[in-house]
């Protein structure tokens, strides 16, 4: 481990306090990394790594330690939840791509002909479906 970086393990270090994220919240998609402020204080900040998909994944839970540098050193850790909120990067998808049907010519206005079903992987106003004749 070396100061004033993140290292290999995941731990970043600020003067005399030392920040890691456990184990358990080490991914491919998120690091610590520590900034300078304007007043010469370190600050950690949480930096995106990787590609996000809310699709496949929609919430990632972090465990954030800080240790002092005493002897025997001391510590506390917080729990950092990240929700991914969800972007128009679907489209809605028909369940077939074409559908037929057989219609007799004296079928009555008003009968029903097809079942049509259309999905969106998207949530929220971002998966809301309308059906129009294009």
């Amino acid at each position: 481990s070396s100061s004033g970086g993140r290292t290999d393990s995941g731990d970043s270090y600020s003067g005399k306090r030392r920040f890691d994220t456990e184990a358990a919240g080490r991914s491919s998609v998120f690091e610590l990394q520590v900034a300078d402020t304007t007043d010469g204080e370190k600050q950690p900040q949480l930096i995106i790594k990787g590609a996000l998909d809310r699709e496949q994944r929609d919430s990632y839970e972090l465990t954030l330690r800080v240790r002092d540098g005493g002897d025997p050193p001391r510590s506390s850790q917080s729990i950092l939840r990240v929700l991914i909120s969800d972007v128009n990067d679907n489209s809605p998808r028909f369940e077939k791509s074409v559908y037929e049907a057989d219609l007799a010519e004296n079928s009555s206005p008003g009968t029903p002909i097809l079942q049509l079903k259309a999905t969106d992987l998207d949530v929220g106003v971002n998966g809301q479906i309308e059906y129009v004749f294009g």
